[in-house]
C-alpha cells in the first residue's frame, strides 16, 4: 500500500488555518446571532414579468457586532419566483416555477425601539438564477429593514422585508423579499 501524501503536505496549512482560527477567539467575545428567516418572494421587473408573491422562500443567517448597534451580516437563501432568461435569436425562456439562490454580505445597523429593534441594511453578495434546468450566476445587491421582537436574551422573533436588484441579464430582475423566522444570540 502507498502511503497518501496529502497529509504531509497540507500540515502547515493546517498549521496556518489553526493559528487564524486561535487570533479571531476575541471576536467570538462580541454580539453573536443565527436566524432562519421563511416567508414570500416577489418579482418587480423582469422579463418574466411582475408577478405575485409566492411562498418557497428561505434564509439563514449568521451575524457578528462589529460596533454597538452595527453588525455584518453572512447569509445564504432561496426563493422561488417566475424568473426568465435570454435565449438565441431573441426573446426569453420564462419559468413560472424558476429559483433564485443567494449569498450576501450584509452591514446592518439597528435602532433601540420600547418593543425591540428595528434596523435598516445593505449589502452585496451572488446570485444564481435557475430558469427551465439552465442556470446563471452573477452579482446583485440588497436593501431593506429588518424588525426584532425579543422573547428573552437569547431568542427574538426576526421580520424581515428585502429588495433585492440582480445583474442576470439584461434588463437586471428584481425581487421583493418578506420573511419572518427566529433569531437566536450567543
Amino acid at each position: 500500500m502507498s502511503q497518501m501524501r496529502i497529509v504531509a503536505a497540507m500540515k502547515k496549512s493546517a498549521i496556518l488555518l489553526a493559528l487564524f482560527a486561535f487570533a479571531a477567539l476575541p471576536a467570538a467575545a462580541q454580539h453573536n446571532e443565527f436566524g432562519i428567516l421563511f416567508g414570500y418572494a416577489r418579482p418587480m421587473k423582469s422579463d418574466a414579468g411582475k408577478g405575485s408573491f409566492e411562498s418557497g422562500m428561505r434564509e439563514f443567517y449568521y451575524a457578528m457586532e462589529l460596533e454597538p448597534s452595527t453588525l455584518f451580516r453572512v447569509e445564504v437563501g432561496r426563493f422561488k419566483a417566475k424568473t426568465a432568461l435570454p435565449i438565441e435569436g431573441g426573446g426569453f425562456d420564462v419559468d413560472e416555477n424558476g429559483s433564485m439562490e443567494h449569498a450576501d454580505g450584509v452591514i446592518e445597523y439597528r435602532f433601540s425601539e420600547p418593543y425591540g429593534y428595528t434596523g435598516i441594511f445593505a449589502g452585496a453578495g451572488l446570485y444564481r438564477q435557475k430558469t427551465n434546468g439552465r442556470q446563471e450566476t452573477d452579482y446583485g445587491f440588497q436593501g431593506g429593514i429588518t424588525a426584532l421582537f425579543p422573547l428573552n436574551r437569547t431568542y427574538a422573533l426576526a421580520f424581515e422585508g428585502a429588495y433585492h436588484w440582480v445583474n442576470v441579464y439584461t434588463p437586471r430582475p428584481r425581487f421583493v423579499t418578506l420573511g419572518a423566522g427566529v433569531r437566536v444570540a450567543f
